[in-house]
Formats: C-alpha cells, structure tokens, sequence
C-alpha cells in the first residue's frame, strides 16, 4: 500500500457578494446605526457581540406586508411563527399589530398565551402534538392543523374525550413546479392520501374540517 500525499490544509476567505438563500446578493456595506442609534453607542452600553432589533422596523414591514396583500384578499389573516422569533418582544409587536399566533409545540401554545394571545387566535402545526397540546388546543377553539393519520387519530380519541367536536385543518403536500416533492410529513394529494384523510373526518363524525395547510417550502407560502 503506497504511502498517502500530505496535502497542505487551504483557508479560502469568505467572499462576501455571493448568491443567498433568498436569491439575493449579500450586502457587505457594514451599518454605523439602527433606528437613528449609532451602533458604537449600542455596542458600548450592552457589549458585543449583540442582537439589535428595531421595532420602527418591524412594524412597518408588517403592515406593508397586510397592505400589499389584503388589496387582493381582503380577509387575508397574518399569524407570527413563532418558530421564526419566540422573543417576547418580538411576538409582543406583532401581536400588537393585529397577528395572530402560528405554533408548532406545546412549549410555543404556552407562551402565546402567557403573552396574552387569545386560544382561538392560535394556530397549532408541527407534526408532534401530544394528547395534553391537543387537549388545550381543542378545549380553546384553536385551530389545530393534522399532520399524519397517527395524530388524526389520536385527535379523535381526545375530542371524544372532551365530548367536543372541534374544527381541524390537514396539512396537504402536492407536487407544484419548481418545488422538490415532500413526504416528511402531511397528507400527499398525490396517491390519495388526503382524500382518504378528509374522507375519515368526515365519516368518523368526531371532528369538522375547516381549513387546509399548504407548505410548498421553506421561505415560499
């Protein structure tokens, strides 16, 4: 057996300018202020490294954000992921805003409603939740997304339990161009799995179908 090369180990400098995740140039012009604040002052008031966020800001991305988008659906509904940015403050803003709260675990429901979010105002997806989130979930009206047939029928159980009947949504994957085919978890349109999905809420009589979640990637909704 022939004796390996060594090969001398290379550091490449990042070259800022290149293509991100959003299909976008990074800008390498670095920032002297936020919100009218320099940022030495920041830096020597609260150390570094540090998280600033400016609440001028984030205000007024969301309420471009409603404008632009009610002027073709009126009744359009913003939920914060909470996923995104569980900060209090944070979530506080957009609340304030007029937000609902989209979760994805017990953890999240919790907080949402510590933060004063009302239960029917909640969204809750992910493809875990346990018979204790799906109980607080339904006992609230929230509106709970179903993941898979596991959860679908631990929802039933647990609505027959509480003698509710609760409104639910599906989580539907379908095959649109551009977009790889997910499987993880939802029910696929593709093969007939949320068919047979909605054909079982339906039939079982447990639970109303409400909603439909459709994800069709990270960054697209």
């Amino acid at each position: 057996m022939s004796k390996k090369i060594y090969e001398r180990p290379v550091l490449v400098r990042h070259q800022m300018g290149m293509m991100n995740k959003f299909s976008r140039t990074g800008a390498a012009r670095p920032m002297t202020e936020i919100a009218g604040v320099p940022v030495e002052e920041l830096v020597k008031a609260y150390g570094s490294p540090l998280f600033v966020f400016s609440e001028k800001t984030i205000v007024e991305r969301v309420r471009e954000l409603r404008e632009a988008v009610s002027l073709r659906y009126p009744k359009v509904r913003i939920a914060w992921s909470y996923k995104t940015n569980y900060l209090d403050g944070i979530c506080s803003i957009m609340h304030r805003e007029g937000s609902w709260a989209e979760v994805v675990s017990e953890f999240e429901y919790d907080k949402a409603i510590h933060l004063g979010v009302p239960s029917e105002r909640i969204h809750f997806n992910g493809p875990y939740k346990p018979a204790s989130a799906l109980k607080k979930a339904f006992e609230g009206n929230s509106m709970v997304h179903i993941d898979h047939f596991d959860e679908l029928a631990l929802a039933e159980k647990v609505a027959e339990s509480l003698k509710l009947r609760p409104g639910v949504a599906i989580r539907l994957n379908m095959t649109t161009d551009g977009t790889p085919a997910w499987g993880r978890f939802g029910f696929n349109l593709e093969g007939g799995q949320a068919r047979d999905a909605v054909r079982r809420i339906q039939v079982g009589d447990k639970m109303d179908l409400v909603g439909l979640h459709c994800h069709l990637g990270t960054f697209i909704q």
